[in-house]
């Protein structure tokens, strides 16, 4: 019994230490995420008006 409650005691802090890296990641993701659609939305344009 205490080895399954230890198992699963190492399991949640390890879930919880991937929550906590994944939230710090998100943001910076999310911002490269709009930085590569809005180059790609700019040299899109860029590209329809020289022609």
């Amino acid at each position: 019994m205490l080895q399954l409650l230890q198992s699963m005691w190492s399991t949640i802090k390890l879930l919880a230490f991937a929550f906590v890296k994944f939230v710090d990641v998100v943001p910076v993701l999310g911002g490269l995420a709009i930085v590569s659609v809005a180059i790609g939305l700019f040299t899109f344009f860029r590209k329809r008006h020289r022609i």
